[in-house]
């Protein structure tokens, strides 16, 4: 996967976003997270509030996300799968739509926020299931 297949600009659901420069088919990889960038729970603790809106769990462990997973918003009907340190096309991606994830899986067990991603069955809050 090349990086000249998405790109960071302003989204209507929240700040920035990563839109597709082409289609992807479902199944494809859209996004390669940079999984090198782990914390620990003090480095986590120490981390202003601002900066760990960057940071999932991922294999039990926390990461802090790199461009341009980062900016990939949450939706409740969202267009890719986080898997394995991917984002993977749940459907059909056309070109200058932007890519959006269920942050669920990676927003630690309990920990709710609200939701403003727009989509018609939205929940209007986003509640985490990972452990």
């Amino acid at each position: 996967m090349l990086d000249i297949e998405t790109e960071v600009r302003k989204s209507k659901i929240e700040g920035q976003g990563v839109f597709a420069l082409r289609d992807f088919k479902p199944g494809e990889v859209v996004i390669a997270w940079d999984i090198s960038n782990t914390l620990s729970e003090e480095q986590y603790a120490r981390l202003p509030e601002d900066q760990r809106r960057y940071v999932v769990r991922f294999k039990g462990e926390w990461l802090y996300m790199m461009p341009p997973a980062r900016y990939v918003n949450h939706s409740c009907d969202a267009n890719t799968q986080a898997m394995n340190g991917f984002d993977i096309a749940a459907k059909e991606i056309h070109a200058r739509e932007e890519i959006t994830s269920d942050y669920r899986s990676t927003i630690t067990k309990g920990e709710r926020m609200a939701c403003r991603c727009g989509a018609v069955a939205c929940t209007g809050y986003i509640e985490g299931t990972a452990v």
